[in-house]
């Protein structure tokens, strides 16, 4: 009677494990991937200011986060203190990420009228 019984909470004992085991969520797989950021930024270099520039990041969750770039033209040409607040913005944004793990691991860009930069970064 006895060996039945440790039979039993043996069995009792495996089944919780088991089912345990398949229902407790992420992986250490899931926990070592590495995660991505997205960066898309748009750059209108059309002659008196008339684009629009964007930045807009997508986060590993798939939240995205976007905000106004100024146009590299204005009405007399080239506007360097556009050039030189777009800098500024993207470079604290890029140090920020950065700061909290990510790193560049591939970049594009490219375009006439609107120039495209993409920027991915990971965190491992």
């Amino acid at each position: 009677m006895k060996n039945v019984l440790l039979f039993f909470v043996g069995v009792l004992v495996s089944a919780l494990l088991i089912g345990f085991m398949a229902f407790k969520g992420k992986t250490d797989y899931q926990d070592s991937a590495p995660k991505y950021i997205h960066i898309n930024i748009l750059e209108s270099v059309l002659t008196g200011g008339t684009g629009r520039s964007r930045c807009i990041i997508t986060f590993p969750d798939g939240k995205s986060e976007e905000f106004e770039l100024e146009n590299y033209y204005s009405m007399v040409g080239v506007n360097f203190g556009n050039i030189k607040e777009n800098d500024k913005k993207m470079t604290l944004r890029m140090n920020l990420l950065a700061g909290q793990g990510y790193q560049i691991v591939s970049q594009s860009s490219g375009g006439q009228g609107i120039y495209s930069t993409k920027i991915i970064m990971q965190k491992k």
